[in-house]
């Protein structure tokens, strides 16, 4: 994880944990609705909708954090970032437990952060 902040850090400053809900922090959903206490989100997700005020999506923040990054090489490069699950050889139900641990991590991550 120390790999990704310092990724967030050089893109949204060094206070970008703040942003985040961890109560409504989700690496499986990749839409966020920043005024929808029910709607929960990825890291990712949470970080645009801060950026556009409103809804934040996981394709658009990866596509500024990545945006020189060929698109055939980028699903590598952000489940090495820890933002999605490598899902090449994943079975649908472990994708899911695989999701837990990952938001898990992000959450541990933002509190040591703050």
């Amino acid at each position: 994880m120390v790999r990704v902040a310092r990724l967030l850090d050089k893109k949204h400053g060094r206070g970008w944990a703040r942003i985040v809900k961890l109560r409504r922090l989700n690496q499986s959903t990749g839409g966020f609705i920043l005024f929808d206490d029910d709607r929960c989100g990825c890291v990712a997700a949470q970080l645009d909708a801060n950026r556009t005020g409103s809804y934040g999506t996981y394709g658009d923040e990866m596509d500024r954090l990545f945006a020189n990054t060929p698109f055939d090489e980028r699903d590598a490069l952000v489940a090495d970032h820890g933002f999605n699950v490598g899902r090449a050889d994943d079975a649908l139900a472990e994708l899911g437990v695989a999701f837990v641990g990952l938001t898990e991590a992000w959450k541990n991550e933002v509190r040591s952060r703050r």
